[in-house]
């Protein structure tokens, strides 16, 4: 309905509806906006956590851990003479076992440790210290000595010698020959007893050939032992000695002993594994295992001795003169023995020692320090060392923190620790999961939103459409009485005018106000039915009736109306009458009102047609609230108005529907004649529709259920 020429009313409405719609809809699409950017945001503050906890994993690897990885607790042995087992305590020792060969070089960068071998200088007799008794009897003895006679004759003189007190060096020499011809004779206690002495008191004395006393007398003592007959705890201690002199003092003779010592060390250990059960562990004193792991121990103190010497050897005048800053050498590697050793140098008090790492050594070195340290699940570390990796190395983009530092050494070669993403799922689960959360929380606000602001907007189309219907449903009441109220007061004026004079003229006019007054009363009726069933006051009451004498009574009111718009009525009854439980009074108004619109709708001329089609066969008495399957009952008017579009033929039965507009009807009524039909239908559990085709009439068709009603 348009007013004037300006916009309409209805789209003004709806624009105001809509700025107050995006009034409510933009906060809340602004909101969720920020909270999806926030949860962006959310993801990178994640990262950005962990690349500082990656940075902070990555400077206490390269500043504390690594560092005191690679630095070792060294020091120079102390004198010749530890006991079992002490080389394996002694850090150097502990190095070469690693594969670490260390070198400690004195300011002067000479090799302080290990001593490189010493030849002996030759020490001659002063024999001006014995006197003349002294002197020929040293003479004799040693004549008797050396020619390999009757040792007997040899023995005597010695002791003779030895009666007299002669000086310390003639006194020593003296029992380490008596030790040697009692050897040669068998006598074990004397060969003991010698032994004993030189040990206790000339443990210092050299040989005329610069070899100390007692490293020959115990070698030539121990070599004269049976491995597999002698038990070990009677010359373990004795061997200790000979390896500690051997190794920690080397001279010409180092090596052959420790080659006999190391054949000793295997007789040994078949001697141990044929004689002894599995030994607990450290073995005890006394073992055969406790002998082998001695020996075992001593040869590679001696083995990683002589790799650093020959190391020495080969840097000598290279890399121990070159200046700390000098980067000649980039990377601090050497090759040696087939084998790629990365030197290192470590300050001492003495001087400085000198560590060359084997390339397996620094991996496993590299895999402890970083068990020690702390890394998350989700990270991975990987380590460089002089350009070489030692560990695995993720890709370039998920690289968290990286750090570069040199280390102490004479090239300075560069340590690298990296820190990258290794399991991202792990480290974004719990952020998953708030944006999860997050994220199904705005959208199902946003989502909440919208459908409040459509179901605002359709239920303001609702309402403007309703208050639209109500407008023209007063403006049709308005009109549909205005015209009977005129109609009335005109016959009114003209009976009181013309008085009692025309009988005839009067009675028509009576008839015509009567008519009159029962379209008001059915108006009004409508108005109030309809009033009726939207609040849920409507009251029915079900009885067995006789559905085709109601439409009979129907069709006899309707006839006069339908005269005298010049339409035909007809009706007809299908199939075997019985009753049905309905109210009487609600269908006859579903009937009248169906009539009325098909008259209405009807040309000058035409038929109105009624049919009552009953099932057959008829069905037997029903219970209350069953049907048994029994077909409806079919009350059908059928006119040969204009008919209705498809479109339209669902809006009929809406309240206050009419089509056409109230300045141009289409149709006469308040539009509230369908909707009470289709109310009335649908209480008694049956439905109605129209079938129509544009310029062939309508058709609409009422069915009821045969079902019997509890009638209380």
């Amino acid at each position: 309905m348009m007013t004037g020429k300006g916009t309409p009313p209805v789209a003004g409405k709806q624009q105001r509806f809509l700025w107050r719609g995006l009034l409510i809809v933009l906060p809340a699409l602004a909101m969720a906006g920020f909270g999806f950017v926030s949860l962006r945001q959310d993801r990178l503050l994640v990262r950005h956590q962990a690349a500082e906890q990656a940075e902070k994993i990555v400077a206490e690897l390269v500043q504390h851990v690594l560092p005191a990885a690679f630095t070792l607790d060294l020091r120079m042995p102390g004198p010749p003479a530890p006991s079992i087992f002490a080389p394996q305590d002694d850090p150097v020792l502990g190095a070469a076992i690693d594969g670490i060969i260390a070198m400690l070089l004195d300011d002067a960068g000479q090799l302080a440790f290990p001593l490189p071998p010493r030849w002996p200088m030759p020490e001659p007799l002063e024999l001006d210290r014995l006197d003349s008794d002294q002197l020929h009897l040293w003479t004799a003895a040693r004549h008797e000595l050396f020619a390999g006679g009757d040792p007997t004759s040899a023995m005597s003189q010695f002791e003779a010698l030895l009666e007299r007190q002669p000086p310390e060096r003639f006194e020593a020499l003296a029992r380490f020959h008596l030790f040697e011809l009692a050897l040669r004779a068998g006598q074990r206690d004397r060969t003991t007893d010698q032994l004993d002495e030189i040990r206790r008191k000339f443990g210092r004395v050299k040989t005329e050939s610069g070899l100390p006393l007692r490293l020959l007398a115990e070698w030539r003592a121990l070599r004269l032992v049976d491995a597999r007959s002698a038990p070990p705890a009677e010359f373990e201690q004795h061997l200790d000695w000979l390896c500690a002199q051997a190794v920690l003092d080397p001279g010409p003779v180092s090596e052959s002993i420790l080659e006999w010592v190391g054949q000793f060390g295997n007789e040994a250990l078949q001697a141990g594994i044929a004689s002894e059960s599995i030994p607990p562990w450290p073995p005890p004193a006394g073992s055969w295992m406790r002998l082998h792991n001695m020996v075992y121990a001593w040869t590679n103190y001696w083995d990683a001795h002589q790799q650093a010497r020959g190391l020495f050897e080969l840097l000598r005048g290279t890399w121990f003169d070159l200046p700390a800053d000098d980067r000649r050498a980039e990377s601090g590697w050497v090759k040696f023995n087939s084998r790629d050793f990365l030197i290192l140098r470590q300050p001492a008090a003495n001087g400085t020692w000198w560590l060359a790492w084997p390339e397996e050594a620094l991996r496993t070195q590299v895999q402890r320090a970083l068990h020690a340290v702390s890394i998350p699940a989700e990270f991975a570390c990987g380590i460089e060392v002089g350009g070489r990796r030692m560990t695995s190395s993720g890709p370039a983009e998920t690289r968290l923190a990286s750090r570069t530092v040199p280390l102490r050494s004479p090239t300075t070669p560069e340590l690298t620790a990296t820190i990258w993403l290794f399991d991202p799922d792990t480290l974004y689960a719990r952020q998953r999961k708030r944006t999860w959360w997050f994220g199904s929380l705005i959208a199902v606000s946003v989502v909440s939103v919208l459908g409040g602001a459509t179901a605002a907007w359709r239920g303001f189309s609702e309402q403007q459409r309703l208050t639209e219907l109500k407008s023209n449903f007063v403006s049709s009441v308005s009109h549909e009485m205005r015209a009977p109220i005129a109609s009335v007061r005109l016959m009114a004026e003209e009976l009181v005018d013309r008085g009692p004079s025309d009988p005839a003229k009067a009675g028509e006019y009576h008839g015509y106000i009567l008519q009159e007054c029962r379209r008001l009363s059915a108006l009004i009726e409508n108005v109030l039915d309809f009033s009726r069933h939207e609040q849920g006051r409507k009251q029915y009451r079900f009885e067995p009736v006789d559905l085709g004498r109601v439409v009979e009574e129907t069709m006899h009111v309707m006839r006069s109306y339908a005269a005298d718009r010049k339409v035909t009525l007809e009706h007809r009854v299908e199939g075997a009458p019985f009753e049905l439980v309905l109210d009487a009074a609600a269908i006859q108004q579903v009937l009248v009102n169906l009539v009325d619109n098909a008259i209405k709708h009807s040309p000058a001329g035409a038929a109105v047609e009624v049919a009552l089609a009953y099932p057959d066969p008829a069905p037997a008495s029903i219970p209350a609230g069953q049907s048994n399957g029994t077909p409806p009952v079919r009350l059908t008017v059928r006119d040969q108005g204009p008919g209705i579009p498809e479109a339209e033929q669902r809006l009929i039965f809406q309240r206050f529907y009419r089509r056409g507009t109230e300045l141009r009807r289409e149709t006469q009524g308040i539009g509230l004649g369908l909707a009470i039909v289709q109310y009335i239908a649908e209480a008694h559990g049956g439905s109605v529709r129209v079938e129509s085709q544009p310029g062939n009439g309508s058709r609409f068709i009422v069915e009821l259920p045969v079902a019997g009603r509890d009638q209380s």
